[in-house]
């Protein structure tokens, strides 16, 4: 399509919305800049241009108002906003404009600014604005937008951690924190929380500098990595959970929430070598669990056992298998003395999966070695006495014999 020669007026007006951190609401400020006139024959203002003063982060309505002296068809607006690898821009298409007074204006076209401005405080930025007919430039200006630093804001640069864990894992969570505000920020303090499991940890990480302005030996930093743990619990479910990152201290408040995800394909097995057992009365039986690690990290299993009144059931609290190994566990059962006859059932936990093992009472009692010595001898002592006894009673006593004297 020929390309349609016209000289346009053209006025851009840039509203930049204020947004607070713990606010939605926008304050509706709007800044002309009134009188520019392209085709770089005349302008009026563009030798000392307005400098529009924004801040870091924010995200930047900008309109273009302009007329037309000649019909004109396929007519679009371009913003673009760069500094170095940074770029951000907008369009808007009006398509066919007709030439009189009448001024088009386009729609909001949203410029979003850097939010990290590197070493600098404030920083100048140039916006330009490009009128397009057919595809090709008919004319275009510059604006320059004076970015500065919030007063207080510290922002996470990176949160790392395993996105996928295992219920009764350690999970290491590394926390990037940078100082991005005009001000020093004092006594910060760093939270990492998964609400739905209940689970957090927190770390001090102290003061941060605007820009650093030393060597590496110097303690001003304006960065800082911390590690926290955070223990996921035994009982947790197989699902996607928000983890929560908190920076904050007496000024401000950061948040940044990612998810994770608790596997549900069991990573372990517990398998019993024997699942029921005979068992007397004051009897000891030892049932072994084979605990296999199927994943590829070592894992440390806790255990636990619940059972009734007539068993004693003892299980080591802490065991850890390499990745792709097993281990044999011992299960000591004890039935206690009066021990009803049938069979008792206790369970062990092994990080929340639950094992449910029989022990099976039967009639008699099993009495330790010593209470089974003490027996012997009391029995002994028992047959001795008795025939003591049945010599006594069987004994006759005797007349005593006359002696005859002599007298001589």
């Amino acid at each position: 399509m020929k390309k349609t020669a016209f000289m346009i007026a053209l006025v851009a007006v840039l509203a930049v919305f204020m947004f607070g951190f713990s606010s939605a609401s926008v304050s509706n400020v709007i800044t002309s800049v009134d009188g520019i006139e392209l085709n770089s024959v005349a302008t009026n203002n563009t030798a000392s241009p307005i400098t529009l003063a924004t801040f870091a982060g924010e995200t930047v309505p900008v309109r273009v108002y302009f007329t037309a002296d000649s019909d004109a068809k396929d007519v679009k607006v371009e913003v673009a906003l760069s500094s170095g690898n940074y770029e951000s821009d907008g369009s808007y298409f009006f398509g066919n404009v007709v030439a009189d007074s009448r001024v088009y204006r386009s729609g909001v076209m949203n410029i979003e600014l850097p939010a990290d401005l590197r070493d600098d405080l404030t920083k100048n930025l140039s916006l330009r604005v490009t009128i397009l007919a057919d595809d090709s430039e008919v004319s275009h200006v510059e604006y320059t937008l004076a970015v500065q630093r919030n007063s207080y804001q510290m922002n996470v640069l990176s949160l790392d951690y395993d996105n996928t864990v295992a219920a009764g894992q350690t999970v290491p969570v590394s926390v990037v924190i940078k100082n991005m505000g005009f001000e020093n920020a004092n006594d910060g303090f760093v939270t990492v929380t998964i609400p739905e499991l209940g689970v957090s940890a927190k770390s001090y990480f102290g003061d941060l500098v605007a820009v650093e302005n030393c060597s590496d030996d110097c303690n001003t930093d304006d960065s800082v990595v911390k590690v926290l743990n955070l223990v996921i619990p035994e009982s947790a479910k197989a699902g996607s959970y928000s983890l929560v990152a908190k920076v904050y201290n007496a000024d401000s408040v950061t948040t940044v929430t990612k998810s994770i995800s608790v596997d549900g394909s069991t990573t372990n097995q517990v398998i019993p070598t024997q699942t029921s057992q005979d068992i007397k009365a004051g009897e000891t039986k030892t049932y072994d669990l084979i605990i296999l690690n199927t994943g590829s990290k070592v894992a440390v299993y806790r255990l636990s056992a619940v059972s009734g009144s007539a068993l004693s059931v003892s299980v080591p609290s802490v065991v850890t298998v390499d990745a792709g190994s097993s281990k044999t566990v011992q299960v000591s059962v004890t039935a206690s003395n009066d021990a009803s006859k049938g069979v008792q059932s206790f369970t062990v936990n092994v990080n929340g999966q639950s094992t449910t093992l029989n022990a099976n009472v039967v009639s008699g009692n099993s009495l330790p070695v010593a209470t089974i010595a003490l027996t012997v001898v009391l029995v002994i002592v028992f047959v001795v006495l008795l025939v003591v006894l049945v010599v006594l009673l069987t004994k006759k006593d005797k007349p005593a014999e006359e002696v005859e004297t002599s007298y001589y």
